[in-house]
């Protein structure tokens, strides 16, 4: 009886698993006997995976709700981030271009006048102007009532007209402009006058706190009340600056015996408009604008005795010795704060200091010792003499 060699047989069968890879055994070990690779640990249910199609919806939700959080997150913050609108250093030369404008309409309208109703008189003096013209456009300039002023050298003798006018008007245009547009918290409140010290006054209780937290608040405030100022209220602003100028030049009552009247040109009246409301806008873009630094423009009273500390003689003249007054102040003045750290008092800077008329322009005698009467111009310092001297002001005298 044949005997079946099992052993011989079995040997030469493949074992199931070892060839191939495939015996259960081994299948979820963590290694191949003969590849040497790891296999992963694979979940029951991974094998057929079910797409629960309600579930993909909820996560597609959550990632465009995730997405919308960072827009609006994103939009705050910026909303938040404190960024000025203004440069600093360009609001200090818009503020120079201010001055600038009140000198070049202040010599326009001297000019007119002078031509107008002076054209017959050689080298006038404010003797040429009548006495009461004279009082009235005395008080409209301010600190003119001491013995030696703006107006006057002394009882008898006058100051160049010229020079007179053009530095006079300019102080009045400087000092409308101040009361009208800078002073206020804003220039609606003007005639408001417990709103508006109400609101300056909480401005400087929160900016003792925070430079940054009392900026944005008037910055907001600020917005807020120029949103109710539509073009008819503006216009009304300016209309009410250039009609208080022609009252207060004295140039609707006439500057000499004869009594006419002197009507503003259109040209004039353009440009009395065209600097008010340029200064309206420097104002509404440093109010609301300006966070990290506050601007404050400054104008002096007429009769001030002389700071260095805020003033520099015009044309760059001699510093005056203590205590003598200014004749006029010719220019506005700009200052600069902030406040370094919380509760700490606003540092102030000087952007551009206030240029004064004193004695020194006209050489005036020390200690207003009068000059005799003998010529209208004697005290009038070279320059004036030599601007009274120059061709076109002769032809312009004599026309």
């Amino acid at each position: 009886m044949p005997v079946h060699n099992e052993t011989s047989n079995s040997r030469n069968q493949p074992r199931l698993g070892l060839h191939n890879g495939t015996d259960s055994s081994v299948e979820h070990g963590s290694q191949g006997y003969f590849t040497g690779q790891p296999r992963a640990r694979l979940h029951p249910h991974s094998r057929a995976p079910v797409q629960d199609a309600t579930a993909l919806e909820h996560i597609r939700q959550l990632e465009d709700e995730l997405h919308r959080t960072q827009m609006e997150l994103s939009a705050l913050r910026n909303h938040l981030q404190p960024r000025e609108t203004i440069i600093p250093a360009q609001a200090i030369s818009d503020f120079r271009r201010i001055n600038k404008m009140a000198k070049d309409i202040s010599r326009t309208l001297t000019e007119s006048i002078l031509r107008e109703k002076f054209s017959d008189v050689p080298n006038p003096t404010t003797l040429d102007m009548a006495e009461s013209v004279r009082s009235s456009f005395a008080a409209a300039i301010g600190g003119c009532d001491r013995l030696v002023s703006l107006v006057m050298l002394g009882e008898e003798q006058g100051r160049p007209l010229e020079d007179v006018f053009e530095y006079g008007l300019r102080s009045i245009i400087n000092r409308r402009l101040y009361a009208r547009i800078f002073q206020p918290f804003h220039p609606s409140l003007r005639k408001r006058r417990s709103v508006n010290q109400e609101l300056w006054s909480v401005y400087r209780q929160m900016r003792k706190k925070s430079q940054l937290i009392s900026a944005m608040w008037r910055a907001n405030t600020f917005s807020t009340l120029e949103e109710g100022m539509d073009s008819r209220k503006v216009d009304e602003l300016v209309h009410d600056f250039v009609d208080h100028c022609s009252n207060e030049l004295g140039i609707l009552k006439g500057f000499n015996d004869s009594g006419s009247d002197f009507v503003l040109s259109a040209d004039e009246r353009h440009q009395l408009e065209e600097i008010f409301c340029f200064a309206y806008d420097w104002n509404l873009k440093v109010k609301s604008g300006a966070l990290f630094t506050d601007f404050h423009p400054e104008c002096l009273v007429n009769d001030d005795p002389f700071d260095s500390s805020s003033m520099v003689p015009y044309e760059d003249l001699k510093i005056p010795k203590g205590g003598e007054k200014i004749l006029c102040a010719v220019t506005l003045g700009l200052r600069s704060s902030e406040v370094p750290r919380e509760g700490g008092q606003p540092w102030y800077v000087w952007q551009e200091k206030v240029r004064v008329l004193t004695g020194e322009y006209f050489d005036d005698p020390h200690q207003e010792v009068l000059h005799t009467n003998a010529s209208r111009i004697k005290g009038t310092r070279p320059k004036a003499r030599e601007k009274l001297e120059k061709p076109e002001t002769r032809a312009r005298t004599q026309a």
